[in-house]
Order: structure tokens, then C-alpha cells, then sequence
């Protein structure tokens, strides 16, 4: 009987030798040869990945503490746009920085004030979230944009046009050179609340 040689895989023996490993592997027949040649191969690998791993570890590490550093930057220095609304505590107030009367504009409750820095235009936000505008000029300052005229009238001898905007209605006109805009709550009626602002 002659004598049974073992069948070997050479793709399976080398694996994923480069090539210089196979170089050495084909000027041997040893396969413990290459069977440590591999081993050594593999050792190779982890190598690498523990390289990369420390080198990912460590840029995070860097982006950590430029965050860090960002936070902890005194900001002092850095200029900020002042908000343009300011809030007032009274329609003397009002009246002090528009130059006309707003006695008629106290005509149910208010929650709050405002006025407008970068231009003579104050605001008047009611209880019931009904809201006031008066500003210097010609410009409507409704503030609402896509609505639709439903009328033209004429109240107290100035012309006023009233529109609506799904749920919303409101007026604009002007006196004296003055803009006015008013965005009246559900249950009130509008054309009411304007001879009140307008006076006689």
C-alpha cells in the first residue's frame, strides 16, 4: 500500500497572507510553516485594528475638549442684537413716545404694552387678546399678509377697510399721519370697537 498524502487547501492554509507571505509560503513545504506563517498574518490584523481603534479613540477624545473649551469661552465680548420690542408700562407712556393722545384706547382691559425701538410704532395687547397698532406713516402694520378685503366704510369721517383671514378679522386706516390696525377677539364687533378708537 503506498503511503496517503493529505490533501491540503492552499487557499484555506494561506488565508489572507499578503504577498510577500506567500512568497515564502510557495519556497516551503512545510505546512506548520505556513501554518505559523498565518498565525503571524493574523497577528498583523489585531494590530491594526488596535491601532485604529487608539487613533478614532483619541480624535474623539480631541473633539470632546474643543467642545469643552468652546463652552467654557467667556462670551463677554460678543455683540448681540438688541430685541427691538420693549415692553412699557402705561399708555401715558405710549402716548409720550408715539406724540399723540391714547385716551381712547383705553377702552376695556389691557395686558400688556409694547413699543417698536427701531421706529415710532407701539403696540396694544388686550385681555382678550384683541390687539391695537398705531405707527408713523402711511404702511399698514397689521402684520397679516393673504387676507381679503370685505369691506370699505366710512366711521367717525375716517375710511376704513376691514378684512378677513379665515378666523381673523381686523381693520386698518389712517389719521393724521398716523397708521392703525385693529385685530378684534370672537364676540365683538368690530366696526363698534373702532368708533370708540377713532372718537369723534
Amino acid at each position: 500500500m503506498g503511503i496517503q498524502l493529505k490533501k491540503i487547501n492552499l487557499n484555506e492554509a494561506i488565508g489572507k497572507l499578503d504577498d510577500k507571505m506567500i512568497e515564502m509560503a510557495i519556497e516551503t513545504d512545510n505546512v506548520e510553516k505556513l501554518k505559523e506563517l498565518k498565525q503571524i498574518e493574523k497577528q498583523k490584523a489585531k494590530e491594526k485594528i488596535i491601532n485604529y481603534f487608539v487613533f478614532w479613540t483619541s480624535s474623539f477624545a480631541v473633539v470632546i475638549l474643543g467642545i469643552f473649551i468652546i463652552n467654557s469661552m467667556n462670551y463677554n465680548n460678543v455683540v448681540q442684537i438688541p430685541n427691538p420690542i420693549v415692553s412699557i408700562d402705561s399708555l401715558n407712556e405710549l402716548s409720550n413716545y408715539l406724540g399723540l393722545s391714547t385716551e381712547n384706547f383705553d377702552f376695556k382691559e389691557i395686558k400688556k404694552i409694547n413699543k417698536y425701538q427701531n421706529e415710532i410704532f407701539g403696540e396694544i395687547i388686550y385681555k382678550d387678546d384683541s390687539t391695537l397698532r398705531i405707527s408713523k406713516g402711511k404702511s399698514d402694520n397689521s402684520g397679516i399678509y393673504g387676507s381679503s378685503l370685505v369691506e370699505e366704510t366710512v366711521i367717525n369721517n375716517v375710511e376704513v377697510q376691514i378684512y378677513s383671514l379665515e378666523k381673523i378679522e381686523y381693520a386698518t386706516w389712517q389719521k393724521d399721519g398716523y397708521s392703525y390696525s385693529y385685530r378684534k377677539s370672537n364676540d365683538e364687533n368690530i366696526k363698534d370697537i373702532i368708533k370708540k378708537i377713532i372718537g369723534e
